[in-house]
């Protein structure tokens, strides 16, 4: 199943938005320690990328949420592991980049 979910990730044409198999992959296989490399093979290059303090935002956006801002999903790099995930993580980053 992963292999199948690798694929479909990678195949997408418009790497700035996620497909919905990109979106179940960032659900099920991003987790914290996974090498920085391992998420844009399995997600693809982010709609957005930005650096906060010590950490790298990678930033997606499924398909379907074109105007929801709410549905982005940020995945939070440091020393170039994943160390968190989601708007409420990146919040956190911002205000503590902010004090």
């Amino acid at each position: 199943m992963l292999i199948c979910v690798l694929t479909h990730g990678c195949s997408s044409s418009n790497d700035d938005y996620m497909s919905p198999a990109r979106s179940r992959a960032m659900t099920t296989h991003i987790i914290a320690g996974m090498p920085r490399e391992d998420v844009i093979v399995l997600l693809g290059q982010p709609a957005k990328q930005q650096v906060v303090g010590k950490t790298e935002l990678l930033t997606y956006q499924p398909d379907w949420s074109l105007m929801d801002a709410s549905a982005y999903n940020p995945i939070a790099i440091q020393d170039g592991k994943v160390v968190g995930r989601g708007l409420t993580y990146a919040a956190k980053i911002e205000l503590e980049a902010k004090q």
